[in-house]
């Protein structure tokens, strides 16, 4: 399980092809302190296992629906990707609940300064639009990101100043794609609800006053 806040942005130096997956190795520093071979890594949001460890970087293989499902399959050297450990027990939770699952790949519709500020708009797809609501969360290449507004086709966040510039998002462009993943809870409510006999119910919720 991960936060959502990133550790630091690290650089893709190498993909190789392994039977019918990835090898990817990335360039870090901070990350690496205390990395140990099997630990989980968060790579733009992908909880990914590592598998080889240099002083300088580490290394993971990326298969099946990590590869067609997500954007590491699309990655080329020199991408600069965020990297995130995984939380222990005694973690601030600073971000929200990160499980490194992606739901679904976006693309960046607008991507625009407001002063300080900057406006980061994504095109989801359709099937996630029913979990994004205004100031919900939502991780966007393994950030934790506040929803601003959420409309019929797409979503709106804002961005501050150490948000661009301790991420990837300063490399953005418009049409980009990023790995998306929904708030679990809502997940979970909407499983609940769909359950039949299940604890909840929409009756339930109301009577308890909800």
């Amino acid at each position: 399980m991960f936060t959502g806040l990133v550790e630091e942005v690290g650089t893709l130096r190498e993909t190789a092809v392994k039977n019918r997956g990835r090898v990817l190795r990335v360039a870090a520093s901070r990350v690496l302190g205390d990395l140990a071979l099997g630990d989980s890594v968060s790579v733009n949001g992908v909880c990914q296992t590592v598998t080889a460890l240099s002083p300088h970087d580490f290394s993971f293989e990326a298969v099946g629906d990590t590869l067609t499902k997500t954007t590491l399959g699309s990655l080329l050297p020199g991408a600069f990707v965020n990297l995130e450990r995984a939380c222990r027990p005694d973690s601030r939770m600073g971000g929200h609940f990160v499980l490194g699952h992606v739901n679904g790949v976006g693309r960046v519709a607008e991507w625009a300064s407001h002063g300080e500020a900057w406006s980061l708009e994504i095109i989801p797809p359709a099937d996630l639009l029913r979990y994004l609501v205004a100031e919900g969360s939502v991780s966007i290449d393994g950030i934790s990101l506040t929803i601003a507004e959420a409309r019929a086709d797409r979503f709106r966040i804002n961005v501050i100043p150490h948000t661009r510039s301790h991420t990837n998002l300063d490399t953005l462009r418009t049409g980009a794609a990023v790995n998306l993943e929904v708030d679990i809870l809502a997940k979970y409510i909407e499983g609940l609800l769909a359950r039949p006999g299940g604890g909840l119910d929409e009756e339930r919720l109301q009577r308890w006053g909800y």
